[in-house]
């Protein structure tokens, strides 16, 4: 080959490769331009840069798959498909809104029970019991077999003493023997204002009342109010009554007996009380005759003062065989 067609050859090579940079130079800056050029579709960017260039324009033989492929596009399913947007479970389910279970349940709210219950604040026990506070020794006169019925001032004999000296507004209690025992003894103490009164009762059967004045003979006050404090009692379990044979004949100021029995009694002593009007007797103080001994047929008569027989009683005899 002569030199002049190698020339020529290499000419057109080196136009070929010349054309190829300017293809490449046009083509590849265009696709990769983030910023300027025009994004049609239809644009150097969709070319297929893996192909090789044989210096034609394969735009027209290959459609843009970015430009006339309607898929992507106009495909509905992603952006038409109704059932995450306008599926209506999670949003309209009324369940977890709807459901008044939770919220209308009336039981914990109009429950009256915790409220309304009027037992811890209408129960009138621990306030409004009067025991504590307004027994009054009640319940321990009660242990002992007595009761105390009232409270009040008097005013004429002061018969504790036996002198029947009058006397004005002196601490007098009434008292009840509930035990069923003649009662021998009994000293009930009460705090009456600033005073400590003492009021002691005596040869009182069982059932029958007394009024009792105060042994110091206390004044006190029309408003004064007794609490109590103390009660010693003493009940006597033996014969009361006068023995077989010895009888006894009351009279205005005396007492009389004759024993018709078969032996002597000794040491014979006839207990007395005289009654208020109210029928409860007066005074704590029990009043004693002596009648000595009494042989077999023997008559005995005594002065006994007190005893009337409108409103005497003989509460005891005693005696010794």
């Amino acid at each position: 080959m002569s030199d002049h067609k190698k020339s020529n050859i290499w000419l057109i090579a080196l136009g070929v490769v010349v054309v190829l940079v300017l293809v490449l130079v046009l083509v590849l800056p265009g696709g990769d331009d983030p910023g300027g050029g025009d994004d049609s579709p239809s644009g150097p960017a969709v070319t297929d840069p893996d192909k090789p260039d044989n210096g034609t324009d394969d735009t027209q033989s290959d459609p843009d798959p970015g430009t006339d492929d309607p898929k992507p596009e106009d495909d509905p399913k992603p952006e038409d498909d109704p059932k995450p947007e306008d599926d209506p479970k999670p949003e309209d389910d009324p369940k977890p809104e709807d459901d008044p279970k939770p919220e209308d349940d009336p039981k914990p709210e109009d429950d009256p029970k915790p409220e309304d219950d009027p037992k811890p604040e209408d129960d009138p026990k621990p306030e409004d019991d009067p025991k504590p506070e307004d027994d009054n020794g009640k319940a321990a006169l009660a242990a002992q077999g007595l009761r105390c019925d009232s409270f009040s001032r008097f005013t004429g004999q002061f018969v504790e003493d036996g002198r029947d000296e009058l006397v004005e507004n002196v601490a007098a209690l009434r008292v009840t023997n509930i035990s069923g025992q003649f009662l021998d003894l009994a000293t009930l103490v009460y705090d009456i204002g600033d005073k400590t009164c003492t009021f002691v009762v005596t040869g009182l059967p069982a059932g029958e009342s007394a009024w009792v004045m105060e042994t110091a003979r206390t004044v006190i006050s029309d408003d004064a109010q007794p609490a109590y404090r103390d009660c010693i009692v003493s009940f006597y379990g033996g014969e009361t009554e006068p023995p077989e044979g010895l009888s006894i004949t009351p009279g205005n100021g005396t007492l009389s007996a004759v024993n018709e029995g078969k032996s002597t009694l000794k040491d014979v002593y006839i207990y007395y009380k005289n009654r208020h009007s109210d029928g409860a007797f007066f005074g704590g103080i029990t009043y004693r005759v002596s009648l000595g001994e009494l042989a077999p047929g023997a008559t005995v008569e005594q002065v006994a003062g007190h005893y009337s027989l409108d409103a005497s009683d003989i509460v005891r005899v005693s005696w010794q065989e």
